[in-house]
């Protein structure tokens, strides 16, 4: 099978890529291939083919090329099975980049250095390495070896090279124990971690020599005493009886001189009681003034306090009895305003008969046959028209209805919305007070802690009580400042805003647990995140990896716009948000100009942030993501920065406030109107009620009338007698109806009156309420506070009382010790010629003479110490036989104590770099996962050698990666792969199907992650070997090899 996959257009490279970096490779009669030539991209290459077409070859080729045996590669028992059937030969060459000022023998080598193996099918092969010329330099398997130890290749670590086997099994399975092994493999931590044991081995064995030598010392040192000791008596029992008669001197005259101490010790004892308490007495006096003036602020306080209760109270009383007046009102209006409407419907109807009878009459003196029935005929046209006004009158009432129902709606509507501003504006005020509260605490006590919260400011407190400043920090928006305050919200923003900046940092887990329990003392209604790591002092070294910024350009680097005085803070954002590699962009267009266009990228710039909150990555990835600003950024430091701050905000509420008020009066005030039109639309349904049984009325006559009309039946004096009739209710009807009109008026205006009064006493109340309250509030703390000075001075009291006890007790030890002192100086006097300076206490001087009287009479009686000289000289060999091997055993000790020294600063940089590389890979693999909206959890337990890794895909709680389906599965180890791969520095990684196990969603999202991730480490080189297609536009760091599909 012979395949080319040098594509039409060649990748273009970068002129000086990493030292390590695959240039190009070939294949020759190797495994199913003829010949295969690639040329690779220096940064991310895809190799694409389907199964069968070779792609394995090639992972296979690279490492038989580097040195790996036939085993290793997973693809044949020898080196001879690797060559294409029907050969007898087959070679792999690789052509590694060698350019740099860290290339290997840059001096023979070059440029480039090209490695070929070629195989025999009977197993054996042989090397050439050639230098960038074509000239071969070596042959040996040993210069192999150097080189990929030189450049960083390790071969037999899947961080390099990530075989199908491995790399489905890995994918698969995902086992704690497993993922912790490739974990410190790719990390080299279990090859330190190795070393470092055989380390301990050895000093345990030069321990166990150093405890020889000094057991053999001891002993010798023993004999010494011995020697020296019996010299020291011979020497005594010469001279025994001058040096007893000294010891006894010196024992008196110590006596007088501990005396003498004594008293001096009890003066300055009684001076320093005598001084607290003044100093005692003198802060009593600054309470009792303290407590007057309190009590003055409270009786003021008290005063206007009851005198506004006073006046609420009766407002209160007031608002009682207007109630029942008010709502008697209410029914007596209704009650007038129902008896004059009937009123008037009864008087409507009456002129309503009054006219018909009228007309009737007139019609009967007026007509005769043929009239009556010309006034039939008209009577039957206006039945029409008065059926016709009816339905028109029944349609206007359908409408009269609807309109009523939708005043109705629209008023409750704006009864809700009145509602609702009011429960708005009432939350602003609370945050109002509590805000002014806060800067008033922040002043009063110039601490700027207070800002984040009573919570926050009392933890604090307690920290600062305990001691713990230095080992608990935080919050972390408390270390923070900014040198231009205008982009303090953005950089609060990017630094992950009041979550982050409201957390705290610990030295130790320890020191977390501790923090935990704290927190629940003080009141969070949610704990704050607490990070863990390990206090270095000092800030990381990140001079190489840091923004570089261009003179002229629009970029600034957040790390140099932070301010941060404390290191360890410092190393928290490095390592938790790179601020090394942020850059701040002042306008919109600007970053789109810049961060576009991949040249114009500053260099180790991986995202930007704008003043207004807009994300920025760039080029080759560039897209834009939106970023909510607050207007509480966390970061300053200085307290009236912060006051500033908080003033801003509270006048940010109060206009939140007035706008809500405004809205509350709008909706009240079209409640109000939407009242009125409801008055108006059910008058009006009451009229048109009216009009339709006036018409069904006129109806119903005018039917009587043409059916009962007849010139023979029509008697007139009946009609004129009903007229009569009529006429003298309606005199009644009418007078009636003024009257219920002049009371129905007369209650309106009553009912009115008095609304006017509940509302003004209301609102008279409201005002009072808001004057109380503050002075309540106010007297409350003033109360607190003179409990808290009353306490204090109960204390300071007993305080003096038993210091005044002391004192007299102190005042009769004194003259006792003066009285014995003044007995021992005479006796000391008698017994010797003058005073003397004691060489020893007075109890180790009695010791001594007891001991020597002793020692004198025993040996006098046991020894025959009469050989001086003999003694002097058996205690000098012994001495230095002693000294010698003293000499030897420090130069010993030394060498055991610099090397234990040495072993374990190595573990403690071992330990240091087992959390660093475990918390890098979280935030690598949380940063990758961000793209798939995943939730991650990760716990490392360097002891059982164990990884775990729980997933949440859809928000939730995390769970074991094991439990997730196989996609997930896939993609999540996937992540992870790619987050150790960033905190390791081979010159390139290659993996095989990495897209194993995977649907097309979860695939496209494994595309994204290896974007993400290889744009982090831009002068690495990637290779991922896959059998689907890939859809990714190709430029100068994506270079995408296809390969053919199998022959039939």
């Amino acid at each position: 099978m012979s395949q080319l996959s040098i594509k039409k257009k060649k990748p273009q490279s970068p002129p000086d890529p990493k030292p390590g970096i695959i240039l190009s490779m070939r294949l020759q009669n190797f495994m199913c291939h003829d010949h295969l030539a690639f040329e690779f991209n220096s940064h991310l290459n895809f190799i694409v083919g389907p199964n069968g077409s070779g792609k394995s070859a090639v992972l296979t080729g690279l490492q038989v090329a580097l040195g790996a045996a036939a085993k290793e590669t997973e693809r044949g028992a020898k080196l001879g099975d690797l060559v294409k059937k029907g050969c007898t030969s087959g070679s792999v060459s690789v052509t590694l980049s060698n350019y740099g000022p860290f290339g290997y023998k840059k001096d023979i080598y070059g440029s480039a250095i090209t490695i070929v193996r070629t195989l025999k099918t009977s197993g054996s092969s042989s090397f050439k390495i050639l230098n960038s010329a074509g000239t071969v330099q070596d042959h040996t398997r040993d210069a192999i070896e150097q080189i990929t130890a030189a450049l960083n290749i390790p071969i037999n670590n899947p961080m390099c090279i990530l075989t199908q086997n491995t790399a489905k099994t890995f994918l698969s399975t995902c086992s704690p124990a497993g993922l912790y092994d490739y974990f410190a493999t790719a990390s080299l931590l279990s090859d330190t971690k190795e070393h470092l044991e055989r380390t301990y081995k050895d000093l345990k064995e030069m321990k166990s020599a150093v405890k020889a030598k000094s057991e053999i010392l001891e002993k010798i040192d023993e004999e010494v005493e011995e020697k020296r000791k019996k010299l020291e008596l011979a020497q005594d029992l010469a001279s025994g009886g001058e040096k007893l008669k000294k010891l006894k001197d010196e024992y008196q005259w110590a006596l007088v001189k501990e005396a003498e101490v004594a008293l001096k010790d009890i003066e300055t004892e009684i001076n320093k009681k005598k001084s607290q308490i003044i100093t005692e007495e003198e802060a009593i006096k600054g309470i009792e003034k303290k407590i007057s003036t309190l009590t003055q602020e409270d009786a003021e306080i008290t005063a206007r306090a009851e005198n506004g209760a006073k006046e609420s109270d009766e407002l209160r009383d007031k608002i009682v009895r207007l109630q029942p007046e008010l709502s008697e009102a209410k029914e007596q209006q209704r009650a007038a305003k129902s008896e004059y409407s009937k009123a008037k419907g009864n008087l409507q109807r009456k002129d309503a008969e009054i006219k018909s009878l009228t007309d009737e009459i007139q019609r009967i003196r007026e007509t005769d046959f043929g009239s009556i029935m010309k006034k039939k005929e008209e009577d039957e046209r206006k039945i029409v028209e008065l059926e016709t006004t009816q339905k028109a009158y029944e349609q206007a009432k359908s409408v009269a209805e609807n309109d009523f129902n939708q005043f109705d709606h629209a008023k409750k509507r704006a009864e809700d919305e009145s509602s609702q501003c009011l429960r708005l504006i009432q939350d602003i005020e609370k945050k109002i007070r509590k805000r002014t509260d806060d800067i008033q605490r922040c002043i009063a006590e110039n601490d700027a802690i207070n800002l984040f919260g009573r919570d926050h400011a009392s933890l604090v407190k307690d920290i600062r009580a305990r001691g713990l400043q230095n080992k608990i920090k935080g919050p972390i928006g408390a270390y923070l400042n900014v040198k231009n305050q205008s982009w303090a919200p953005a950089i609060s923003c990017a630094l992950g805003g009041e979550a982050n900046l409201t957390s705290y940092l610990v030295d130790s887990d320890k020191t977390a647990q501790a923090l935990r329990k704290m927190m629940g003392k003080h009141g969070f209604r949610r704990l704050p995140t607490i990070t863990a790591c390990r206090f270095l002092g000092k800030v990381h070294d990140v001079q190489n990896e840091k923004i570089r910024i261009q003179e002229g350009t629009p970029f600034k680097s957040l790390m140099e716009e932070l301010i941060c005085d404390d290191p360890d803070m410092m190393n928290l954002l490095i390592d938790t948000f790179n601020i090394y590699s942020v850059a701040l962009i002042e306008s919109e267009q600007d970053a789109m100009d810049y961060m576009s266009e991949r040249h114009l990228v500053p260099r180790n710039c991986s995202v930007g942030y704008t003043k207004k909150g807009q994300v920025f990555y760039p080029d080759p990835n560039y897209r834009v993501y939106p970023s909510r600003v607050s207007t509480q950024t966390f970061l300053q430091e200085k307290t009236e920065d912060i006051v500033q701050s908080v003033k801003r905000e509270i006048e940010h509420l109060d206009m939140l406030k007035v706008d809500n008020l405004s809205k509350r009066r709008a909706a009240l005030l079209d409640a109000k109107a939407n009242e009125e039109k409801l008055a108006e639309a059910k008058a009006r349904i009451e009229n048109l009620t009216r009009n339709i049984r006036n018409c069904r009325m006129q109806i119903g006559n005018l039917e009587r009338e043409v059916a009962n009309v007849a010139p023979n039946n029509i008697d007139i004096m009946t009609y004129q007698e009903d007229l009569n009739i009529a006429e003298a209710e309606r005199v009644e009807l009418k007078s009636t109806e003024e009257s219920q009109l002049r009371v129905f008026q007369k209650e309106e205006d009553n009912l009115n009156a008095l609304k006017k009064l509940v509302e003004q006493a209301q609102e008279e109340l409201r005002e009072k309420l808001n004057q109380v309250r503050p002075l309540m509030e106010e007297q409350d703390k003033i109360r607190a506070s003179m409990a808290d000075y009353k306490e204090k001075k109960e204390v300071r009291l007993k305080v003096i009382r038993t210091l005044q006890n002391g004192e007299k007790e102190l005042v009769k030890k004194q003259k006792k010790t003066l009285s014995d002192k003044d007995n021992l100086e005479k006796e000391a006097i008698d017994s010797t010629s003058g005073r003397i300076s004691p060489s020893d206490a007075s109890r180790t001087l009695a010791v001594k003479i007891s001991a020597l009287k002793a020692t004198l009479d025993d040996e006098r009686r046991r020894h025959d110490l009469n050989n001086l000289p003999e003694l002097i000289q058996e205690k000098m060999d012994l001495t230095n036989h002693a000294n010698d091997i003293k000499s030897k055993l420090d130069e010993l000790g030394e060498d055991y104590k610099r090397c234990k020294q040495e072993f374990e600063q190595r573990w403690r940089h071992l330990t240091r770099l087992q959390n660093h590389l475990a918390t890098k890979v979280y935030y690598n693999l949380k940063g990758i996962l961000a793209i798939r909206e995943f939730n991650v959890e990760t716990d490392i337990d360097f002891k059982s050698e164990s990884f775990l890794l729980k997933i949440s895909p859809k928000g939730g709680d995390c769970q074991d990666v094991a439990s997730l389906s196989g996609g997930e599965r896939s993609l999540s180890t996937l992540a992870l792969i790619l987050a150790i791969w960033e905190i390791t520095d081979q010159p390139f990684r290659v993996m095989d199907e990495f897209d194993v196990f995977m649907d097309g969603v979860n695939r496209q999202f494994a595309l994204d992650f290896i974007l993400k991730s290889s744009s982090n480490k831009p002068d690495s080189q990637y290779i991922l070997i896959t059998p689907l297609s890939i859809d990714i536009p190709e430029d100068g760091s994506i270079g995408i090899h296809r390969m053919h599909p199998p022959r039939p």
